[in-house]
């Protein structure tokens, strides 16, 4: 391996992404070349410095009048040291330079950052016909964005189905710099068993808070389910789904009265009864900045709460 060779590794080494013989190729190089050793010193020192100082600008210690020109002098003083004496001191001040400049279009971007990437994949989201139209056949009961860097990031959505009121995860990957949806996804919790299903009407019967419903209703149907809502749930790859079911029950004198009881088949207990609400068009998804939450106001008859599940940004 020649050191121009080289040069062109040093950034995927630091970042550790040089694997097998191209990694031993390279530090085979490294020790038999003190030049290459040394600059590739100085590199990693310099991007040390720069991570250290954006970790203090994220931390939002905002830079003062004069800020930038100290920097760059105290890079070169610290720079220096780490090449070696062969190399020009044009090169430090280059250095140093082009760090600043860097320094200086971030602090521009976290001035004026522009829409938060939770807003962009809402919107993308949104206005995907084959998302609007997978969410037209049911309501949105919860949803969040989830970021998994700055250029792509999925919303994710739990949904119940006109059809059968069975609950849904919509998983709708964006990407941010092609400004598409690419991919959509539905999961379901796995089917009940005809035993599961049983004891699920077992329990209903039986339990307090279910049992006045069956007076007047009848089981249409026992699908599984999720276990009830609560914030930070919806998450990926999937919600817990444990070993809940829901029974679906329909009014005797009125077939548009529709109850829904959700059973906790492990506890053997009701944890949920609410009144079935068919979505009559699909909601209009956003994100709602001063909140930090998604909405998804419109397309039931008690579905213009909005509000949401916030699920957390992507941490590197």
């Amino acid at each position: 391996m020649k050191c121009r060779q080289s040069k062109e590794l040093f950034s995927r080494y630091l970042e550790e992404e040089l694997k097998g013989t191209a990694l031993a190729e390279f530090k085979r190089h490294l020790d038999n070349c003190p030049r290459c050793r040394e600059e590739l010193a100085a590199l990693a020192y310099t991007r040390q410095r720069l991570r250290q100082t954006l970790k203090q600008m994220a931390a939002g210690a905002a830079p003062s009048a004069g800020a930038y020109e100290k920097l760059r002098h105290r890079l070169v003083e610290e720079i220096k040291p780490a090449f070696p004496q062969r190399l020009r001191r044009q090169k430090v001040f280059a250095l140093a330079a082009a760090v600043v400049v860097l320094l200086s279009l971030v602090t521009i971007f976290a001035i004026f950052p522009g829409p938060p990437l939770e807003a962009r994949v809402a919107a993308i989201a949104d206005a995907d016909p084959r998302l609007q139209n997978i969410l037209g056949a049911g309501r949105v009961r919860a949803g969040g964005i989830l970021l998994t860097g700055r250029s792509q990031g999925h919303l994710i959505l739990l949904m119940e189905r006109n059809e059968d009121f069975q609950e849904v995860q919509i998983t709708a990957t964006v990407d941010l710099q092609k400004k598409q949806v690419v991919k959509i996804e539905e999961d379901t919790c796995p089917p009940l068993t005809g035993e599961e299903k049983a004891l699920a009407l077992q329990i209903a019967r039986n339990d307090s808070a279910g049992q006045d419903l069956f007076l007047k209703n009848v089981v249409k149907n026992i699908v599984s389910a999720y276990p009830p809502l609560h914030e930070g749930m919806v998450n990926t790859p999937g919600l817990p789904a444990g070993r809940f079911a829901r029974l679906v029950l329909e009014n005797k004198e009125d077939r548009a009265q529709v109850w829904l009881v959700r059973v906790d088949l492990a506890a053997g207990k009701v944890v949920e009864v609410a009144k079935g609400t068919l979505a009559k068009t699909a909601p209009k998804i956003k994100w709602d900045e001063g909140s930090g939450r998604l909405e998804y106001n419109g397309g039931g008859e008690d579905n213009g709460e909005g509000g949401g599940f916030k699920i957390d940004r992507f941490q590197d």
